[in-house]
């Protein structure tokens, strides 16, 4: 008897946290990479960071081998397993499943389109196959000249998460773990805690305008740099509250809150919805003149009116 046999959401939420931190790495670095460009020599910089990129890289191929499993499974998690390497005994007593042998990973789309009812495109299967092959060199070699590339990596983490997400983009799973994160802290901390992330949300909006293409915004986050966003009412009150928001605040450019109708707005972040009227704000100091109608947020300094 097999014991311990995984489940699918074993699978997908070792995969999510794989995909997390090989984002996470190479965030940091472009981060740092954009903060002191022009005190940085960028061959040297990234040639000097190799070993994180690469090491993000194959974290990344992990996720996604995993992603695959997940799916496999769902149909059954014996298909996983490599009928020609059989371990010793495994007939005559009880057997973890991790002590079998699961099928190669170039066999896992194929197994993959044999069973699930979607099956993958060309366009995953040659990204996947090229991050297959990237990925043993990364482990078997210490080549430096392989193609690891940061806005790519950045793309292919987005893609992947795209293809086997939960439906919601990237940024809103980031504020979705804001929120799981904020329970058992106290309230004051709390809401501290939630300002500060949330406007680290914001500014990797800057940050991700800056490395992807028009057309990847769009496929991504279903956004067009050429509309009219402004800034979400929803996520200006949570902002607001940081003492430490101003600074950050002013040098943000890439606005969350897009247009889906002539009168409605839609956060990408926080997934609010609601519309924008022309209102001067009532609280002294402030020249905002756009409010939320619902909520009657300034979305200048966050403050309802």
């Amino acid at each position: 008897m097999i014991k311990e046999i995984p489940t699918t959401q074993d699978f997908n939420e070792t995969a999510e946290q794989l995909l997390m931190s090989a984002y996470n790495n190479v965030y940091s670095l472009v981060v740092d990479y954009f903060e002191w460009e022009e005190d940085f020599d960028p061959t040297a910089y990234w040639q000097a960071e190799w070993y994180t990129l690469t090491a993000a890289y194959a974290l990344a191929q992990q996720a996604t081998e995993f992603f695959i499993k997940a799916r496999i499974c769902a149909i059954s998690p014996y298909l996983l397993i490599s009928n020609a390497h059989l371990p010793k005994a495994s007939d005559k007593k009880d057997i973890s499943f991790s002590e079998f042998r699961t099928i190669d990973a170039q066999d896992l789309i194929k197994m993959h389109d044999t069973v699930f009812n979607e099956r993958l495109d060309d366009r995953f299967k040659q990204k996947y196959d090229t991050m297959r092959k990237i990925r043993n060199k990364v482990i078997h070699t210490v080549d430096k000249s392989l193609p690891v590339e940061y806005s790519d990596l950045i793309e292919t983490i987005l893609y992947i998460h795209k293809i086997f997400g939960t439906g919601v983009n990237w940024l809103n799973c980031q504020f979705l773990e804001i929120e799981i994160s904020k329970d058992g802290i106290v309230d004051y901390n709390k809401q501290e805690h939630e300002s500060q992330e949330r406007l680290a949300i914001y500014s990797e909006l800057s940050v991700l305008d800056r490395i992807l293409s028009p057309s990847k915004l769009k496929e991504y986050f279903d956004y067009n740099k050429n509309d009219s966003s402004v800034d979400c009412p929803s996520c200006v009150e949570v902002i607001a509250f940081s003492k430490f928001q101003d600074y950050e605040w002013n040098n943000q450019k890439y606005k969350p809150f897009k247009p889906i109708s002539n009168s409605e707005n839609y956060c990408i972040i926080c997934l609010y919805q609601g519309s924008i009227i022309s209102s001067t704000c009532s609280e002294d100091g402030c020249d905002g003149t756009l409010i939320d109608k619902a909520s009657q947020v300034c979305l200048e300094c966050g403050v309802k009116n």
